[in-house]
């Protein structure tokens, strides 16, 4: 969970390098479109997770 902002980014490819070098999927909300609305997309990947990695940086509400 993070903003989709460019300046996150760099950040983004880091927590995702790393997730797939220890074997996990890693995916953003705006990797799937499954639901009809984007929060029941943001939703449901929360539910079907093992874990969740929050990026809290420029206090995000949206976040």
């Amino acid at each position: 969970m993070m903003p989709f902002s460019k300046e996150f980014q760099d950040v983004f490819n880091s927590i995702k390098l790393a997730c797939d070098n220890s074997g996990f999927d890693c995916l953003r909300a705006d990797d799937i479109w499954e639901e009809s609305t984007f929060i029941q997309d943001i939703f449901s990947l929360i539910l079907k997770s093992k874990a969740v990695i929050v990026d809290f940086s420029g206090r995000n509400a949206n976040v």
